[in-house]
This record gives C-alpha cells, structure tokens and sequence, in this order.
C-alpha cells in the first residue's frame, strides 16, 4: 500500500476499494477486500494465490531492460512472502526488485530451509 500512497493513491481510494462501492475506480467492488490495484498509478492488482506476481514482475524488468528509452529510469517492485520465494530463481540481470517478507505462513518450506 506504501507503493500506491507513495504514488498519489489517496486513502478514499483504498476505502472505496475496501467497500466495492461505485467510487471504486478500478474493480467497482469485483476485487476481494485488500487486493488493491490502479491503472492510473501504474500498479497492477494483489493476487491472493503464492507467487503469482513474480513472472508477471521479472517480464515487465525484461521488457524495461530491452526498452532503450527506459533502461535506467523505471524499476519494477514485487512484494511476496517467504513461501512464494522458494518457487522459482532468477536467471536473467533485469532491472527488478523483489521484496520478500518473512511472514510466517509457508505451508511447504519450513523457515529454517528457506
């Protein structure tokens, strides 16, 4: 959520998305409660399922990477926990950050294995 505020996301945004009113610009009220997501700020919707944002995040770092006029100016952010990060391994330098946080809930890789 820090991304979007950070972006101009104003909080009226986030409760009207919370409440699936007709205010809500982006779902109008057909996204689960959280999953918070805005075309205008360049941020695309929260996915409940593990993991499913990263191919998503490490293709839109290919494509800034391969994009001439963008390299070095844009960045892509993926947030995901802990049991999402045993999924998968970067293979290719692009210009992405991945931010992983240990929250405690992998159902298939205990901590002390992560």
């Amino acid at each position: 959520m820090g991304v979007l505020l950070w972006r101009g996301f104003t909080i009226d945004n986030v409760m009207n998305q919370c409440f699936g009113n007709e205010e809500d610009f982006c779902g109008k009220g057909r996204q689960m409660p959280v999953h918070l997501g805005s075309v205008d700020h360049h941020f695309h919707t929260i996915s409940s399922t593990l993991g499913t944002q990263i191919p998503h995040a490490a293709g839109v770092g290919f494509a800034l990477r391969r994009d001439s006029a963008r390299r070095g100016e844009n960045v892509t952010a993926c947030f995901f926990g802990e049991g999402a990060a045993s999924e998968g391994a970067s293979t290719i330098p692009c210009p992405t950050v991945f931010i992983a946080r240990n929250n405690g809930f992998a159902i298939s890789t205990p901590s002390t294995e992560q």
